[in-house]
């Protein structure tokens, strides 16, 4: 990492958390070894997929749990995630054009729909995983 990529557009998330949280960010940002980011192309893209509820199923059968405290986010966790690559496809571009904040139930629900649709889960997945206290 270089001291310009504290000055790029980038996601942050903490490494102790009680569900995932990533964030965007476009302001020059410095911080400790409680925090990570990331910076690339097609950042809102990712940013939806890593607040999926999909992808916190994931890290709750991945990363190092805490008991019912929550999750260690450690960065190797986060690089193993098997992210579909963004080919400009329709579904990636409607993620890609949504806000870097979810203000809503709702939007944060058609995103996972659209997660769901990018990762290409069938119903009974889709429905498996809304049963999970997630």
């Amino acid at each position: 990492m270089l001291r310009d990529d504290f000055s790029k557009p980038k996601l942050i998330w903490t490494d102790i958390a009680c569900k995932p949280s990533f964030v965007f960010s476009d302001k020059e940002i410095y911080f400790l070894n409680t925090a990570y980011m990331l910076s690339g192309n097609h950042l809102s893209y990712l940013l939806h997929i890593l607040n999926s509820k999909l992808i916190t199923f994931y890290f709750m059968h991945t990363a190092t749990g805490l008991g019912d405290k929550g999750l260690r986010l450690f960065k190797i966790f986060v690089e193993k995630i098997p992210v579909p690559l963004y080919r400009d496809s329709s579904l990636q571009k409607i993620l890609d054009s949504y806000k870097q904040h979810i203000s809503s139930e709702t939007q944060q629900k058609k995103i996972n729909e659209l997660v769901n649709q990018v990762y290409n889960l069938n119903t009974k997945e889709i429905e498996y995983l809304n049963t999970q206290n997630i």
